[in-house]
């Protein structure tokens, strides 16, 4: 895959001279995140919501790294805020239905996400695919 290094080191540079630069730290979250450098990733989106809170896709971004980096939960509360903030946002929605059901073990919660996620996404290919998961959901825990 590529090499992110240059990416990374051209960054930390920018970010000395202006440490406060959000775009610049989302810029920096971004490519760790699509180097698979979780724990780095967590640092440079943290930073940028402590200086701009309530950004829905760095959020996001932000719980997809929790959930790689081994906490679900804390992948589930920047999900349910990005959701909270933005109630439009799609990606937070079904994440978060992926995260309850297959990390949380929270079916039921898993469908309440996903059917959020379907009344947004209305009849697009992301929306069927998440009620063929909702089905598949529903198939494992009848009878409960």
């Amino acid at each position: 895959g590529p090499d992110y290094t240059l990416k990374i080191r051209e960054l930390q540079r920018q970010l000395q001279k202006k440490p406060d630069e959000v775009r610049l730290l989302i810029q920096l979250g971004n490519t760790y995140f699509d180097d698979n450098r979780y724990p780095e990733a967590i640092e440079a989106y943290s930073r940028a919501l402590a200086l701009a809170p309530g950004n829905p896709d760095v959020l996001t971004d932000l719980g997809i790294m929790h959930r790689r980096n081994g906490d679900p939960e804390k992948a589930a509360e920047c999900f349910r805020q990005a959701a909270r903030l933005s109630p439009d946002h799609l990606q937070c929605r079904k994440n978060l239905g992926i995260v309850l059901f297959f990390d949380l073990k929270d079916p039921e919660g898993a469908i309440r996400a996903l059917e959020d996620f379907i009344g947004i996404a209305g009849d697009s290919p992301e929306a069927q695919s998440a009620r063929a998961l909702i089905a598949q959901i529903r198939a494992g825990f009848s009878g409960e």
